[in-house]
């Protein structure tokens, strides 16, 4: 008897009869092996399934698997046949120690079970070894994005909105303050802690004054000079040079060309008198 033919399959054969004359064939036949013993499931028993052609009995529960109709539960979870459907999210059947019944995931999901949102963020979900519907997610309790500030701008910190993201980033100008390490300066010690065009006073940036505009220091002056108790357009330092004129005129409209020098470095002072016409006036003199 020949064995381990293919099943299906039409095959040849002769008789040989051979003496020291030579060889002789008799008359070929053929004949065709029958096709396996199952194509589908029904053709076994009830506890087969039909598996390359031939009834194979079902797996139990924690055995390999690549389809439902492998297991006697009829389940195939995770590459073994499992007790139950087990599709949650979070629940798996190939736990260690737990191969064959559905038990709730550790860690990410299992399987083909759809990926946690978020996955390798600070906001991504994850299997609690208790929820077998859901992943659970950080709440507001972890902060996502750190604060920062980077050219008079600065980022908001954010927190975990609980649902596997972190909120769009938020931004927002610092002006008139600078970046302190992460935030903006709420205050300031010296002008080096405001922006260009602020000076510190009184520890919070103010805009610097325009010309005409009363001060004190320089500093405080967009033009960088304060004359006269007011910032100038110039540096101004001419004995009979001036950058308080209108507000004199306005309290005394007679004293229009005759005035005292303004500052203390100009000599002469207790006389009278009068300006040269004409711009670039640097000095005084009497009448």
């Amino acid at each position: 008897m020949v064995t381990d033919l293919a099943p299906d399959t039409t095959y040849f054969f002769c008789a040989v009869a051979e003496n020291a004359v030579g060889k002789g064939f008799g008359e070929v036949f053929s004949f065709t092996t029958l096709a396996g013993v199952c194509t589908i499931d029904a053709d076994c028993d009830e506890n087969q399934y039909c598996g390359d052609d031939e009834c194979l009995a079902r797996q139990e529960n924690g055995e390999s698997c690549s389809a439902d109709n492998q297991c006697a539960s009829e389940q195939c979870v995770d590459g073994v046949c499992c007790n139950l459907a087990c599709d949650g999210q979070c629940e798996a059947c190939d736990v260690v120690g737990s191969e064959g019944t559905c038990t709730p995931a550790v860690g990410q999901p299992h399987g083909a079970c759809p990926a946690c949102n978020g996955t390798g963020s600070p906001c991504g979900g994850e299997c609690d070894g208790e929820q077998r519907t859901g992943c659970a997610y950080p709440d507001e309790e972890v902060e996502c994005r750190a604060p920062s500030c980077v050219d008079a701008v600065a980022t908001v910190a954010a927190v975990c909105d609980g649902a596997g993201s972190c909120p769009e980033r938020q931004t927002l100008s610092c002006a008139p303050y600078e970046c302190g390490q992460t935030t903006c300066l709420g205050d300031c010690e010296t002008d080096d802690d405001c922006q260009a065009d602020s000076w510190c006073s009184a520890g919070i940036c103010e805009p610097l004054n325009e010309q005409g505009t009363n001060c004190s220091a320089s500093h405080e002056c967009a033009s960088g000079h304060c004359v006269d108790d007011v910032c100038c357009d110039a540096e101004c330092t001419g004995q009979c040079q001036a950058c308080d004129r209108a507000a004199r005129r306005a309290k005394d409209p007679h004293r229009d060309r005759i005035r005292q020098p303004t500052r203390r470095s100009r000599a002469n002072r207790g006389s009278r008198y009068r300006e040269r016409e004409g711009p670039g006036i640097a000095r005084c003199w009497s009448p």
